[in-house]
């Protein structure tokens, strides 16, 4: 038996010609399936709380067709990880995860992995904690300040919505990054990484990725492995609004370590201290507003069908 979860809303509804393919397909095969619609936010979240406690399986195929915050909320309902194996199928405006893990654009080609072949492959998750103990997983990144920002004006952006039509929503996060970047605060900070403390000062912000990419193919950490045990902390600090929009195509083709303010650091656990509270998001979702935090990196947490 396969599950599948789908947010018919994703990419302005894109998704919705996807699932019919996909359907067409499983019933020609006569695959065992069960399908579940998203039909608010979170609902994902409760679907898949309902499916581990009635599923008597050992192991749940959970498919799952929708973006990257859908994944997220998938992600956060789960207990027990060991019982679930995941497919993906990207219907969202980012699709980071999928970029990062290699999946296909092409829906039909991945339906037809997912069903014909017996591979699966672990990926890392990472984990933060704020001082209220709210706990959020993240498979691709978190992080607070001005990626934390265009996340969360992204989800009511009216551009969003009309680039999602041409089918280029990801430079949403690109026009939001340049119109955030001159109004936005900055923060003077510490951040312990394992066991080395560093100070930043006039901080613009920090993102701790678990794949390469964020905000639509924006390649924040392009040495990060989503399989070694780490995250990668990219961290913006103590530059000009000029130079730092002038900076945006180095970061963009992937270039950090050529800008002057711009490092990262590698590691298992970080623990944020903010001097004044500031936007976190995880995988492009808001999580609230704070000044402190503690981020972890969960080993091969998260099991894919290939």
């Amino acid at each position: 038996m396969h599950y599948f979860l789908v947010n018919l809303s994703s990419a302005s509804g894109m998704s919705k010609h996807i699932w019919n393919d996909i359907e067409k397909y499983l019933k020609e095969k006569g695959c065992d399936y069960k399908l579940y619609v998203t039909e608010y936010e979170n609902h994902a979240t409760e679907i898949v709380r309902q499916i581990e406690n009635e599923c008597k399986e050992e192991k749940i195929k959970l498919v799952v067709i929708g973006g990257d915050g859908t994944f997220n909320e998938v992600i956060n309902a789960v207990s027990d990880f060991k019982r679930f194996s995941f497919g993906l199928i990207p219907a969202g405006s980012g699709n980071d995860l999928a970029r990062g893990l290699g999946i296909s654009k092409n829906h039909m080609e991945n339906i037809k992995n997912i069903f014909e072949n017996d591979k699966t492959r672990y990926c890392d998750a990472g984990r933060i904690v704020f001082p209220d103990e709210k706990c959020k997983m993240f498979a691709i990144s978190c992080g607070m300040g001005l990626d934390a920002e265009v996340c969360y004006f992204a989800i009511t952006s009216k551009i969003k919505t009309i680039l999602n039509k041409f089918k280029i929503g990801s430079f949403t996060y690109i026009v939001l990054t340049v119109l955030r970047l001159f109004s936005m605060r900055t923060v003077d900070a510490k951040i312990r990484f394992d066991d080395k403390v560093y100070e930043f000062k006039d901080m613009i912000f920090t993102a701790g990725m678990n794949h390469k990419c964020e905000g639509g193919g924006v390649p924040m950490a392009p040495g990060a492995d989503y399989n070694d045990g780490k995250l990668d902390f990219t961290t913006a600090n103590n530059i000009s609004r000029p130079r730092a929009l002038f900076s945006l195509g180095f970061l963009s083709a992937g270039k950090a370590e050529h800008i002057k303010g711009i490092c990262t650091n590698t590691f298992k656990k970080a623990d944020i201290i903010l001097a004044k509270p500031m936007i976190f998001h995880t995988d492009g979702e808001y999580v609230g507003t704070y000044d402190k935090a503690s981020v972890t990196c969960c080993k091969d947490l998260l099991e894919f069908i290939n």
